[in-house]
């Protein structure tokens, strides 16, 4: 049996999701590292040479009340990020005062998106090069 295979015979593309470390920097940054060559180009699923690129690096956080939020950039946004941009996002402050949550996850949205009569905190993410 090969579980490669989806039903009808359409083969699925491989993902694989990496772990990225992260630290509190000294300006109070939260900084995670995102390596740009984490995988090796290899068979590793027996179906010839995988060639890896990074699609997006997410960051998980929650409130004290155990509101679940995500922050995702994609790979182009980062890449934008390299020279020298930022990227904010936007998420209800009723949203991290609430316990129970409908979603499991409330994602960052860009500024402008939430009515102007709506309180909003934001995180901000920009690009650092730490060689």
């Amino acid at each position: 049996m090969d579980h490669g295979l989806a039903v009808g015979g359409v083969r699925l593309p491989p993902q694989y999701a990496l772990a990225a470390s992260f630290w509190l920097a000294p300006d109070g940054a939260l900084v995670v590292e995102t390596p740009d060559d984490a995988l090796i180009d290899e068979d590793y699923f027996g179906l010839g040479v995988c060639h890896w690129e990074l699609e997006s690096v997410s960051l998980a956080f929650a409130s004290r009340s155990g509101a679940r939020f995500v922050a995702t950039l994609s790979a182009s946004e980062i890449q934008e990020m390299r020279g020298g941009g930022e990227r904010v996002l936007q998420y209800l402050v009723s949203d991290h005062a609430s316990s129970a949550q409908p979603d499991p996850a409330i994602f960052g949205e860009r500024p402008g998106y939430y009515p102007a009569d709506k309180r909003v905190f934001s995180l901000t993410a920009s690009y650092r090069n730490i060689e």
